[in-house]
């Protein structure tokens, strides 16, 4: 009864954005679940309880929980009991905001086959939305050339195909000089360039789904073999488009030992 009701009350705070709230305000909110679900709970003890524990922390008049994982928690028993609010976290991909609300939703009986279909059509619209829009050949591998101790003439070979498939591709006139001209100033930072083809080619939207795809799929024994295989498979296409992209920006990570770009660190 007490998942129920926190679940109500924290459908509340994600829908509404803001997580800080009154005792009055609890109050109000769960016992009107109550009423509403004929469920006999006294939920001043349930908030002493939570607030006891530590749960719950103060902060001047308002209160909010100690930890984020609480309001997923309580929010994920919450769409297991109503497809309302779990279409709404699914729609528009508001689900990669919170991977660990999908993380304890599917873990609630390991058979969410509805999230696991919502992420394999989502994982893959993103996939194909970056790749064409960047437009960098598929077959780009230059590590099959790669030996242990490789010739001279074989690293030049991987960075001619490395630079062909930038200036092939549909990458900004900036990103390619860049390639074109390999007597350019690598310490010159273009990381706000990488950041704005990203940005506009859906690329941190293809990560934050695999994110919330990969949690799904360690939670999901029980759904059927054939969906955990595609979901499995999505995945890693993701994470081989992900790799060709990475490609565009080794010159900046090997420079600077790393590189943020649309809220995607590597």
């Amino acid at each position: 009864d007490c998942e129920f009701v926190l679940g109500y009350f924290c459908e509340i705070l994600i829908r509404e954005g803001a997580y800080f709230f009154t005792r009055d305000r609890f109050l109000l909110e769960t016992q009107k679940c109550c009423r509403e679900g004929l469920i006999d709970l006294e939920t001043q003890v349930v908030f002493d309880v939570l607030y006891a524990n530590r749960i719950l922390l103060r902060y001047g008049s308002q209160f909010c929980f100690r930890f984020t994982y609480w309001i997923f928690y309580f929010a994920a028993q919450r769409m297991h009991h109503n497809s309302e609010f779990a279409t709404f976290i699914f729609e528009q991909m508001r689900y990669a905001q919170y991977p660990e609300l999908i993380e304890f939703y599917t873990g609630i009986d390991r058979q969410r086959k509805d999230a696991l279909d919502v992420l394999i059509r989502d994982l893959e619209r993103c996939r194909i939305q970056v790749h064409e829009k960047c437009g960098l050949p598929s077959d780009l591998n230059p590590y099959r050339l790669a030996k242990w101790e490789s010739l001279p003439e074989t690293r030049e070979q991987m960075h001619k195909e490395i630079a062909e498939g930038v200036r092939g591709s549909q990458l900004p006139e900036a990103i390619k000089d860049k390639y074109a001209d390999k007597t350019y100033d690598r310490s010159k930072p273009y990381e706000q360039s990488v950041a704005n083809v990203l940005s506009e080619h859906s690329f941190a939207n293809m990560m934050l789904a695999v994110r919330a795809g990969a949690r799904a799929l360690r939670n999901s024994d029980y759904v059927a073999p054939e969906i955990k295989r595609a979901l499995l498979g999505e995945l890693l296409r993701c994470w081989d488009q992900a790799s060709r992209v990475l490609l565009v920006i080794l010159p900046t990570l090997a420079k600077e030992g790393y590189a943020i770009f649309d809220g995607a660190g590597f």
